[in-house]
């Protein structure tokens, strides 16, 4: 009874899927509006990555109880509303409601002793964050006359302000540095939770982004912030390369990559970057989902997240093998997947606009980004990673190959 329920899930989100592809084509330039909803290009790309997870989740995931499936449901829901709310205080409670239920997923279904700090940490990534979001929120309607933010407009005297909300959006993605609790909650969280989190959770602040800050990403303090978040992400990608757990290895790889979905924004802020974004972030979800489902059948079949296991699944079947290759591939951005393309649009675009040390940072970037990848699945596949001690600390072989490459990086340039 079960699986026939799970079928009709099934048929009925690939149904919504293409509803919102139907309505997509009709909601050109401003969208629709209805009934205090703005169904617009926004609402129908994160809402198809999300009706996109959540099929993923109910067809291919054994591990969903029907407790799960149910604040699995409501999180999308409240995630979907959000969306499309103009109305700035509804817009908070679904975000926020959105993240709750996840919550609830943290303590309930994961196995492991150590998710009630896990849960700590997101209640106070939920709290710090959510509560100075919603005064200001209160503030802006009080001053513009309206909770619609699609008409608040705002002079220079509230810029310090808008720059506030900009950083609790970035704080909320998570930008650097305040990524520092996602890779333990990742570890101590299910694989339900972890594809939640990078599916779409993280898309909510990349919403909050589009709806409330676009129109000053394009000022300088922030292209010295973006400056250090790309260098930032770069060493990200070389320190996440030292790390044996497969769950915080790909938490850092996704944060580290969730970086360009911003840098789409600035300075190109016209259609084609926000397009570019909104493209960016299904591919980024569905790629970090997939990766976090294929660790949660390795730890199954093999009992062990670690990567130096591996090697001993992936040679059981050729099907095991064929698609651990095209994980990697997607995390890597290697071609013919989507991200590759926005990636090398937006290295284009900076070349374009005679940007010398955005292009500098970027390629160094993109190097790592699609090294450490291809580095850690060459270690799955020839099972070999070497230790040796200094000074009482481990060090993996791994070590000198990332700081060669490092050196032919700058060599190359």
């Amino acid at each position: 009874m079960l699986n026939k329920n799970i079928w009709c899930i099934y048929y009925l989100v690939l149904s919504a899927i293409f509803c919102l592809i139907g309505f997509a084509s009709f909601s050109i330039g401003t969208g629709i509006y209805f009934l205090g909803f703005k169904f617009d290009y926004l609402y129908f790309y994160i809402s198809f990555l999300v009706l996109l997870l959540f099929m993923f989740i109910v067809v291919f995931g054994s591990f969903t109880s029907v407790l799960n499936l149910f604040f699995l449901c409501l999180s999308c829901f409240f995630c979907l509303l959000s969306f499309c709310s103009s109305h700035a205080i509804w817009f908070w409670v679904c975000y926020e409601l959105s993240i709750v239920f996840i919550l609830f997923l943290v303590y309930l279904d994961s196995p492991y002793s150590d998710r009630f700090v896990a849960g700590w940490y997101l209640l106070l990534y939920s709290v710090f964050c959510g509560l100075p979001l919603l005064v200001l929120l209160f503030y802006f309607s009080m001053v513009s006359g309206s909770y619609n933010y699609f008409f608040w407009w705002f002079d220079e005297d509230f810029i310090i302000l808008v720059f506030l909300v900009l950083l609790i959006f970035c704080t909320k993605i998570p930008l650097p540095p305040f990524h520092s609790w996602l890779p333990v909650v990742h570890a101590e969280a299910s694989a339900l939770v972890s594809i939640c989190l990078s599916g779409y959770i993280m898309k909510l602040g990349v919403v909050g982004l589009l709806r409330f800050c676009l129109n000053i990403i394009g000022e300088n303090c922030i292209f010295y912030y973006l400056s250090f978040c790309v260098i930032f992400g770069g060493l990200m990608l070389i320190w996440g390369s030292e790390e044996m757990d497969y769950k915080r290895w790909l938490a850092v790889v996704s944060v580290s990559h969730i970086i360009v979905c911003v840098l789409c924004l600035f300075p190109f802020y016209s259609f084609s970057g926000v397009f570019n974004c909104l493209l960016f972030s299904v591919g980024h979800g569905f790629a970090a989902s997939y990766f976090f489902l294929i660790i949660y059948y390795l730890e199954s079949l093999g009992g062990s997240r670690l990567i130096v296991n591996v090697g001993l699944v992936i040679g059981w079947s050729w099907s095991v093998i064929w698609f651990i290759i095209i994980g990697f591939f997607i995390v890597g951005s290697v071609p013919p997947f989507i991200n590759f393309f926005v990636e090398l649009w937006l290295l284009g675009s900076f070349i374009v606009s005679d940007n010398i040390w955005f292009v500098l940072c970027f390629l160094f970037y993109l190097f790592f980004s699609s090294l450490v990848p291809l580095y850690n699945l060459g270690i799955a596949y020839t099972r070999r990673m070497g230790f040796y001690v200094i000074g009482g600390n481990n060090y993996s072989f791994g070590t000198g190959f990332i700081i060669f490459f490092i050196i032919l990086f700058f060599m190359l340039i």
